[in-house]
């Protein structure tokens, strides 16, 4: 009984043994796979932030060129002309051609503040001069709806983190100026936390119900702005209960 039992255990064992190594074999390359893939779309990720980031640069760099420009060239040039307009009005004894020649440096002075609020709208010179306070306080100072700025402390931050959070902030800030209410009040705070800057836009109006798929081109424009250079952004809304636009961007290297 003894030997006849022992073959039979031999030949079952030999069976078994490869299907054990083939699932292990199996799950093993699975995971290998798994792993992989996660670490390639890490690796997209990384880069399509960079690229995202390469490309909003760029883009400021030609605003803010394009607003220097516009200063110190055409500006620059119409400013001359209201000059030479004055001195050559008040030179004449002809009352018609010195109005006519009034009317002239006017309409040079106009078209040389229609291109400073352009160049402003472009790259705000305070912005690249003195940074995030005074350019928020700047368009605090021209905006129909009542703006308090508090800066506490942000002081200058690469070109990079000052320009995604202040066309952030401008957006948040258009939006409640559009949609907030007449009566609304709005509240920009910049901080510190180790590492980074942290923002706040906040309005006390109507409020809104935020869409539950996908953000409008507003929306996404911000956060595309603040995703694209490492920050974290959100919006919080409810019908009644005011607006507030948050995020966190970090330092740049």
């Amino acid at each position: 009984m003894e030997s006849a039992a022992l073959p039979h255990i031999a030949l079952a064992s030999p069976g078994l043994e490869p299907e054990g190594v083939s699932a292990a074999a199996v799950i093993a390359s699975l995971a290998l796979a798994n792993a992989r893939l996660q670490a390639a779309l890490q690796q997209s990720q990384r880069e399509l932030t960079v690229a995202r980031a390469g490309m909003l640069m760029a883009g400021d760099v030609v605003r803010r060129r394009l607003g220097e420009d516009l200063h110190d060239g055409a500006q620059q040039r119409l400013t001359a002309i209201r000059i030479m307009a004055t001195l050559a009005s008040e030179r004449t004894d002809d009352r018609d051609l010195a109005e006519a020649i009034e009317s002239i440096g006017n309409a040079a002075a106009q078209a040389a503040e229609n291109l400073r609020e352009i160049a402003h709208g472009i790259y705000p010179a305070l912005l690249a001069d003195f940074g995030l306070g005074k350019a928020l306080r700047a368009v605090a100072r021209t905006s129909p709806v009542p703006i308090r700025v508090l800066d506490e402390g942000v002081g200058r931050r690469s070109s990079t983190v000052e320009a995604a959070i202040y066309f952030c902030s401008l957006e948040a800030i258009h939006n409640a100026i559009k949609h907030a209410g007449p009566d609304a009040r709005v509240t920009v705070k910049l901080g510190c936390e180790p590492g980074g800057v942290v923002f706040a836009v906040a309005d006390d109006g109507v409020g809104m119900q935020l869409p539950v798929h996908g953000d409008g081109i507003g929306l996404r424009c911000m956060r595309d702005r603040i995703e694209a250079v490492g920050g974290q952004f959100e919006i919080l809304s409810s019908p009644g209960v005011g607006t507030r636009v948050r995020g966190r961007v970090p330092d740049a290297p």
